[in-house]
């Protein structure tokens, strides 16, 4: 009995992982225009494979578990340079540079009223 509790507990824990992959990869498709045009030239250049190849139905569909996969690895890398760029710290140097050029033209304005 316990042993049907665990393999029903790992099934559904599978099932879950799955799911939550699945949603990720929605996701990340609707917000990466990008990633949609990789999918649609993937697409097609597997119905050119299958076209000279004539590759079977089962083979087809682990092939295109191995690119949602590959979609999956770049993504998430994706994601980390993305948090680089977006970094908090950046901003602000930008604005203190900002600031910095306000001041300076202040003094330039002060400067000229010396004159």
């Amino acid at each position: 009995m316990m042993m049907m509790m665990m393999m029903m507990m790992m099934m559904m824990m599978m099932m879950m992982m799955m799911m939550m992959m699945m949603m990720m990869m929605m996701m990340m498709i609707m917000i990466n225009t990008m990633t949609m045009m990789m999918n649609i030239t993937m697409m097609k250049m597997m119905k050119m494979m299958n076209m000279h190849m004539n590759m079977n139905v089962n083979i087809n569909m682990n092939t295109m578990m191995m690119m949602m996969m590959m979609m999956m690895m770049m993504m998430i890398f994706g994601d980390d340079d993305d948090d680089d760029d977006d970094d908090d710290d950046d901003d602000d140097d930008d604005d203190d540079d900002d600031d910095d050029d306000d001041d300076d033209t202040d003094a330039a304005a002060a400067d000229d009223d010396d004159d």
